[in-house]
């Protein structure tokens, strides 16, 4: 049995954090944050390639406002027809404050991490998604 991978995507206004995982772990990968769409979704197409995920794992908040929502289904759109990956949709609420909390708890200082926070984020979201499926 081929053993599953995953990408991760901790979705951002400016900001996407990535993260790769298989059935046991997920680890951070980088944050794209070049200034459009056009240019975050042409990075994302390269790490596809480079990790040819089994499913991309979107994470989703409960509260972000309808303009980031309809930003959401353009990438959902992108993702589906122009990459050709299965999506599933996750729950991601308080993922940034428990990547910062467990950057702490591994001796970090959350003000050195910048742009990490981002791809530790998209850890903790797709982490809590393979504990919490058993796929």
């Amino acid at each position: 049995m081929k053993n599953k991978s995953y990408l991760a995507i901790d979705w951002g206004e400016q900001h996407w954090g990535i993260a790769w995982g298989n059935r046991h772990m997920a680890e951070p990968v980088t944050t794209l944050s070049q200034s459009s769409f056009a240019a975050r979704l042409a990075g994302l197409r390269q790490l596809i390639e480079q990790y040819q995920p089994d499913k991309v794992i979107l994470g989703v908040s409960s509260t972000k406002q309808q303009k980031l929502l309809d930003q959401q289904k353009q990438l959902i759109d992108a993702l589906v027809n122009q990459l050709d990956v299965d999506v599933e949709l996750w729950q991601e609420d308080y993922s940034t404050r428990r990547a910062f909390y467990l950057a702490q708890q591994a001796g970090r200082k959350p003000a050195r991490l910048g742009n990490k926070i981002h791809s530790l984020s998209a850890a903790v979201i797709l982490q809590d998604y393979l504990e919490q499926t058993q796929e």
